[in-house]
């Protein structure tokens, strides 16, 4: 059986960061100059990174997902000073480092996810200003909540959300229109540069907290007898979304069994849907 496209990817990831690194140095002398050697270093990691999300996307035969993707990177890099050119460059050195490793049956799709994404940077996108908008009912609420987190209280932001609580608030109306858009703004405050990735990880931490706090009230509904497990794959760490979507099965009544992010697949098939005695070991 013909081993696929992304499997020959992941196999060869690092030397292919490393051919990348060095066609972007060869090809353009002057970036040593202007980063430096810490520079080529996070060259070489970026590339790892790209070419993760290109297996994936690879893995799901979804070219506007990389579309997407790429157009992130661009605003993000942007947003550092990096010119948009670095990064077409780089997905044409990601084309020929990849060309020199596949077979010709291999390339074509692998072109055009990469040409899709090279097209995508001609293309003129207006970054939204924020995340918390005018349509919000809670849009005052999830402004005070952000403020306090950017600022280090995580207590006034605790406090803030049980009020709320005490007062009546849905707590699916916390999640989706506190929650939600301070998320998605924590992480496009980081993409524009204007906070650091500590700030991003506190804001996300302290909202994890806070959400722990609202169990009493989550876990306190009628069961209906469905049961749910939940999870992020196998080197994925991000954990927010999935957690906050299986506490909403969980105010449903369901029974759900949350096992947090990067969840191995090994464990994942040994894990039974109905409440096990004890977890097996590896």
């Amino acid at each position: 059986m013909k081993e696929p496209v992304y499997q020959i990817i992941q196999d060869k990831i690092s030397g292919l960061a490393v051919r990348i690194t060095q066609l972007q140095f060869e090809k353009h002398p002057e970036l040593l100059k202007r980063y430096g050697p810490a520079g080529k270093k996070r060259c070489f990691e970026d590339a790892v990174f790209h070419l993760e999300f290109f297996i994936e996307v690879l893995k799901l035969d979804h070219r506007d997902m990389y579309g997407n993707y790429i157009l992130w990177a661009a605003a993000m890099l942007g947003h550092r000073n990096i010119p948009k050119s670095d990064l077409k460059n780089n997905l044409q050195y990601l084309q020929q480092a990849l060309l020199e490793v596949l077979d010709t049956d291999y390339s074509k799709q692998m072109i055009d996810f990469i040409e899709y994404g090279r097209n995508k940077l001609n293309q003129e996108v207006t970054e939204p200003t924020s995340y918390i908008t005018e349509e919000n009912p809670f849009r005052d609420e999830a402004r005070r909540y952000l403020e306090y987190l950017l600022h280090g209280q995580r207590e006034k932001a605790r406090s803030s959300v049980h009020e709320l609580v005490e007062k009546g608030t849905d707590i699916k109306d916390i999640y989706h229109y506190i929650f939600q858009p301070t998320q998605y703004e924590v992480g496009h405050l980081w993409q524009c540069n204007k906070i650091t990735v500590a700030h991003e990880h506190y804001c996300t931490a302290a909202t994890q907290l806070i959400m722990s706090g609202l169990y009493p009230h989550i876990f306190s509904t009628r069961r209906i007898g469905k049961t749910m497990v939940a999870c992020s794959i196998s080197g994925e760490l991000h954990e927010m979304g999935i957690r906050m979507v299986s506490d909403f099965f969980e105010i449903e009544g369901w029974d759900t069994y949350y096992l947090g992010a990067n969840m191995p697949d090994s464990w994942s098939r040994l894990w039974q849907i109905t409440r096990p005695t004890c977890l097996p070991y590896p």
